[in-house]
Formats: C-alpha cells, sequence, structure tokens
C-alpha cells in the first residue's frame, strides 16, 4: 500500500477520485473530536496540518509520527499535458518557468521542455517514455545552472546558499526567497575542480545541501558536504522528509514563503561524514602564468589579510592597542599616526571585559565631538569552538569586515581535552581562523599572553606550543621598553608574518592625551645614540643630506659628523645617493605573484646640476582627507588651539612648524 492509501486508511478516511482535501480529528492529539486535522494529496504524497497546535508537515512525517508502515515509490515521475500543467505540479505558475528561459519545445518529434545553460540547452520530456526524461544538445557539459542568480540573492538576503538537485527546484526555490542552485545535468555528483574554483571566486559563505529524498540523494549529500568541507566551506545537509523522490520544489510548494525559514530550521542530516582531500596539482609553468589580486593591507606595513595573533605580558595595553586599530580602521585616519588603513566595518569580541570599561575606553580616544562609528561592532560573549566558527563565517556573510578582533583567543577556543594531542590542538584552533579571513578577504586579530620566561627568539614567548604560530599567518609582539626610566612609556612591537619579507620592529610611545600609541621610530633608530637618531630622524620622510648640512644642523664638527656617517653607512643604517648625498630607503616587498604598484622611473642626474629653481608652495591642509580638514577647520574657526593640536597630531602631523603652517593656511582662507 503506498503513502496516501495507507495514510488515510490508518485515519478511516476513504480515497477519492479528484478529491484533494480530507478533514479528520487530530491522531496527535488525545480526545480530539473537532474535525481539525487536514489532509492535503498530490502526487508526491500530501501535507497534514492541525489547525489547533498549528502543527504541519508532510504525510511521510506523519506516518512516521504514527508508526504507519507502507511500500515506498520507486519513482515520482509521470507524463504532463503541457509546460503549465508540469509547472503547476511544481507550485509555480508557468510564467515562473517561461520568465527563468525555458520553452515549449517539439525536440526529437516529442513534446519537450527546452532549458537554456551557460553550456548548451537541455530538453526535459513531457511524455513519460521508458524513463527517458532529459536529453542534452551535442557538445552540451555539466555546468553551474542559477548560480550567479543565487549568490546575489544570498548576499541581498543574508542567508546560506542552497545546493538543491534538479533545474526546476532551482527556478521554484528562487521564487519562493531561496538563494538556490544545481549543476545543469549532474546536480547529484561531486563538482569538479573547475566548478569548485567557480563557486569558490563568487561566493564563500555558508551552505545547505538540501537534495532530493531518496538513496541517492542521500548519498550524493554525504559526498558533497565532505567535498565541500574540505573546501572550507561551512556546510551541512538536511533530510526535508518528503516522499520517496521529493525535491526542493515539492517542499517550496507545501511550505511556499515559508520555505526558507523552515528549511533552515531543519536539524543537520547525522550520518558519519569522512573529509577526502583531493589534491590539486598545478605545474611550475602554470603557476607561474597564473596572477592573484594584489596583497590587500588592513593596517598599511603591518595587518594584511589572514590571521594574526596579538601576543604580550598583562597589563602591556594590548586591549587598548587593539581598540585604536579598530576604531581607526572603522573611522578610517591612520593607525599609530602613520599607517594608513583599508576603512570597513569591524567586528571586536571582547570576550575578556564588558561594555562599561569598551566605552570608556572608546570615549578617552574621541577627539572632541567626533562620536564613535557606527560601523564599529561589538559583543562581550561569543560561541567557542566549532559553533563559534560556524557563527562567525555566518557574520561575516550577512556583514562583511575588513577587521575582526578577538580578545582572547582563550575565550573563543574549544576547550581542551584530556589526553590530546597539545600541537595538534593548538593548531587546530586557530587554522580555521585562519582560512575564514582567507575566504572573507578580511584580517583577524586574535589576542593572546606570552610566557614569563624569556626567550632568544622573541616570537617564541608566544604561551603555547608551535602549533598557533604555525597555524596563522602572522605574529605580532607587544612589549614595554624598559631601558632606561624615562622610557616606560615607550613599546616595542614585532611583526612577523607570511606575507612580510622580514621582521619588523617600531617603537611605539603611549600619548595620554589621545589614550592611543604613536609611532615613535623603529627599534633600531630608537636604540642609537643621540647622534645617531637625530641624523635619522633629519633623513626620514625620503630627505636627502649632505655631510656637511648634517654636521650643521646637529651642531657637531664636520669631521666627527663624517666619521659617524661612514659608520652608519657601514651598519646598513643609511646610503649614499650619487651626489653623495646620506638617504634612508624604506625596503617595500611584494610576495612573487602578486600585483606591484607601479613606481616612478628613476632617471639617472646629469653630471651639471640643474639651475636651482625656486620653492614651490605646497599646502600642508591639502593632504588631509576632506574629513580631517572639515574637523580641523571647525576648530581653528572656533579659535581652539588645544583642540586643533590634538587633531594633527592624531592624523600623524606632529611637527609646530606645520601646526603654524596650516593654521595660517586655514585662517587666510576663512
Amino acid at each position: 500500500m503506498d503513502l496516501t492509501h495507507a495514510v488515510l486508511e490508518h485515519l478511516g478516511i476513504t480515497l477519492e477520485a479528484g478529491t484533494e482535501q480530507y478533514r479528520c480529528s487530530s491522531p496527535l492529539r488525545a480526545g480530539s473530536d473537532s474535525k481539525s486535522f487536514s489532509i492535503k494529496v498530490d502526487a508526491h504524497g500530501g501535507t497534514y496540518f492541525d489547525h489547533v497546535s498549528q502543527e504541519k508537515g508532510t504525510l511521510a512525517q506523519l506516518a512516521e509520527k504514527l508508526g504507519i508502515t507502507y511500500t515506498r515509490s520507486t519513482t515520482s515521475k509521470r507524463a504532463y499535458t503541457s509546460g503549465a500543467d508540469y509547472a503547476t505540479q511544481h507550485g509555480v505558475a508557468w510564467s515562473v518557468l517561461e520568465a527563468a528561459g525555458w520553452s515549449e519545445v517539439k525536440h526529437l518529434r516529442r513534446p519537450a521542455l527546452r532549458i537554456d545553460t551557460a553550456h548548451g540547452p537541455r530538453y526535459r520530456f513531457l511524455d513519460y517514455r521508458d524513463e527517458q526524461t532529459y536529453i542534452n544538445e551535442k557538445g552540451f557539459t555539466q555546468c553551474w545552472y542559477m548560480m550567479h542568480e543565487a549568490v546575489r540573492s544570498a548576499r541581498m538576503s543574508k542567508s546560506p546558499l542552497i545546493y538543491c538537485n534538479g533545474e526546476c527546484s532551482a527556478v521554484v526555490a528562487q521564487h519562493y526567497g531561496l538563494a538556490a542552485c544545481t549543476i545543469a545535468g549532474g546536480g547529484e555528483k561531486e563538482l569538479s575542480s573547475t566548478q569548485l574554483d567557480e563557486l569558490k571566486q563568487l561566493y564563500t559563505g555558508s551552505i545547505i545541501v538540501a537534495l532530493d529524498c531518496d538513496e541517492k540523494g542521500r548519498a550524493a549529500s554525504v559526498k558533497l558536504v565532505a567535498q565541500l568541507r574540505t573546501a572550507g566551506y561551512v556546510v551541512h545537509a538536511v533530510n526535508m522528509q518528503l516522499g520517496n523522490g521529493g525535491d526542493l520544489a515539492d517542499w517550496c510548494k507545501l511550505y511556499q514563503h515559508e520555505s526558507l525559514k523552515e528549511l533552515i530550521q531543519l536539524p543537520a542530516y547525522t550520518q558519519e561524514i569522512t573529509y577526502a582531500v583531493k589534491p590539486s596539482i598545478i605545474s611550475a609553468a602554470e603557476l607561474d602564468r597564473k596572477r592573484f589580486e594584489a596583497l590587500r593591507w588592513i593596517v598599511e606595513d603591518i595587518l594584511p589579510e589572514g590571521c594574526f595573533i596579538l601576543a604580550g605580558k598583562p597589563k602591556s595595553r594590548k586591549s587598548w592597542l587593539t581598540t585604536h586599530i579598530a576604531r581607526t580602521v572603522a573611522m578610517g585616519g591612520l593607525v599609530f599616526g602613520k599607517y594608513q588603513v583599508t576603512p570597513g566595518n569591524v567586528l571586536y569580541m571582547d570576550l575578556e571585559s564588558n561594555q562599561r570599561r569598551m566605552q570608556s575606553r572608546l570615549k578617552q580616544m574621541e577627539i572632541g565631538e567626533e562620536g564613535q562609528p557606527a560601523n564599529l561592532y561589538i559583543t562581550n560573549e561569543w560561541q567557542r569552538g566549532e559553533q563559534g566558527i560556524s557563527d562567525l563565517d555566518m557574520f561575516l556573510t550577512q556583514q562583511p569586515c575588513s577587521l575582526v578582533v578577538i580578545d582572547i583567543l582563550e575565550n573563543i577556543r574549544a576547550p581542551r581535552t584530556k589526553n590530546a594531542n597539545p600541537y595538534t590542538e593548538d593548531y587546530d584552533a586557530v587554522k580555521p581562523f585562519n582560512q575564514l579571513a582567507e575566504h572573507h578577504k578580511c584580517c583577524i586579530l586574535m589576542v593572546h599572553h606570552t610566557r614569563k620566561s624569556r626567550s632568544e627568539d622573541a616570537f617564541d614567548e608566544i604561551s603555547g606550543t608551535t602549533g598557533l604560530v604555525g597555524g596563522v599567518s602572522g605574529m605580532l609582539i607587544l612589549s614595554r621598553l624598559q631601558q632606561h626610566d624615562e622610557h616606560t612609556e615607550h613599546s616595542e612591537l614585532l611583526v612577523r608574518g607570511r606575507d612580510i619579507e622580514a621582521d619588523d620592529k617600531r617603537v611605539l610611545k603611549w600619548h595620554d592625551e589621545h589614550s592611543h600609541h604613536l609611532l615613535e621610530g623603529d627599534s633600531e633608530s630608537y636604540l642609537l645614540t643621540a647622534e645617531r637618531a637625530q641624523i635619522v630622524k633629519l633623513l626620514g620622510n625620503g630627505n636627502h643630506w649632505r655631510a656637511v648640512d648634517i654636521a650643521d644642523a646637529i651642531g657637531k664638527s664636520r669631521q666627527n659628523t663624517h666619521k659617524l656617517l661612514q659608520k652608519m653607512r657601514a651598519s646598513g643604517h643609511i646610503k649614499q645617493d650619487a651626489q653623495n648625498r646620506y638617504f634612508i630607503v624604506e625596503q617595500r616587498t611584494y610576495p612573487a605573484g602578486y600585483s606591484e604598484p607601479t613606481e616612478p622611473v628613476h632617471v639617472a642626474q646629469p653630471t651639471e646640476p640643474p639651475p636651482a629653481q625656486p620653492a614651490q608652495y605646497t599646502s600642508m591642509y591639502a593632504t588631509l582627507q576632506p574629513r580631517q580638514q572639515e574637523k580641523v577647520r571647525e576648530s581653528v574657526l572656533k579659535g581652539d588651539k588645544s583642540l586643533f593640536s590634538q587633531l594633527l597630531m592624531a592624523y600623524g602631523i606632529t611637527a609646530t612648524a606645520s601646526h603654524t603652517q596650516i593654521w595660517n593656511e586655514v585662517s587666510n582662507a576663512s
């Protein structure tokens, strides 16, 4: 006995030809006698609805609840009289399929529906003959169907991408608001490497696999989930529990505009899923021809895309530093008064503090009445382990961010297990975050601690095993410099990363009036003698100086200055140009395969220098960003020199002469 007959017989209802809906007392509520339970039958079994409890579902689900046994159909296919008949049986009007490019045709002298795809047309026969329902045009190859529309819908609705089987299911599901797509001619097969690459280029968010309700569909779901997880996606499969052969179109016919809501609530398919890594092999010649997008720096020269660990001892102002970076990325401006940012949304997980302390930090960083950024999102709670990773992936899919700060790592990683391998646990704790950062093209900065014991390599002081540093793109170490009493407000920031050619060191100075660090210089310059530090400062910003001019500037004899310059040249601190003028070269490296910005061509200097030209006036005010110009102009018009100086210091302009020049420029223009 089939599903429909078995359920109706159990409920004491006689199936009548031409009748699609029946009413009876609810079998799910003891003592029900109000005929408040309705049954609707269709080609795939049907649905039920309890008007009192509001419970609803498919007849297959009802049969399972009531313990009804029935003979499962081996096929759901049948003949259709027209395209309109086919569309109606799948829950939509024919106009919906027409809008997706479908048309009624004759193919091989048989009535058929033509389905246009990126790789040629397919035909769906309307007359069911010898179980042959689909045929492809010569030269057709399997390809994505409705993927661009699905990705666009997923981004707009901030919902998961739905992978289904069958072109009709994709069209019907999109009609009811699901971001559904499939592979034309092969929805229940593993993706080819080309198809997987196409998906990666367009979409990196979460995916739900909703294939047909039969053995083939369930087996394919397991393989697809394994393949997509191996590729780095957060993905799970669902069992829609429809009649045998029921698909996503049938689900949408049942739930219509609530289809997405009901689908998301389904539990993940529980069958064991194994990971099967298929190596992607490429020749060196092919790799050499391949070009990648230029590496995006969230904070210039410090934080590119990827996952980074910022470690330091307690009370080293790690949270102040990350708050400053987060606020600057959200608002735009200069980190440490020096480094440009890629402005964008920021998520700050302040997992070791509370809203009161975060509010206090942000207020202390505020200059004047500029307020706080609306695109800096703050939370004090987040799930740990795999659930936390899945939630973050969903958040970044719905709200793309340039930067995510996790303060601290220990409060988001999965709890440690007894007798586990410490290296493996540390590596597995951070590696998924690195994959998320690469997928969403953002930077994830995780705050961590250093050990008490000292090490020859500062990065070996990061608490934990080398699995932590092996699973991320880079590391930062923040430590206070205690060389002399007057230097207690100075800190050293060490940076090491896969996309950073060599370890980088910077000296930061804490400024109480700004409540954040400002760049003082590099560590080597900081530790130089006073005379050497003066020379390094003179030669900053690309300046070229003669030895005699340097001697006059630092107030030393020309002979002693010349000796000092030669020592600094030998140590690599400075170099000489063709006119024997001294200068500092800021090295800027680019990983192989990444686009390098075009640099101006340097033309050899003539033997005889050209006649001196009068110096052209350069407006310092014009170098500021429009929003910065507005703030500075307001402070000048108010006559508030204290606020004016604070603003310029925050914007990286520290020289008193520059302050005077900008004040005069704005005053004269007003």
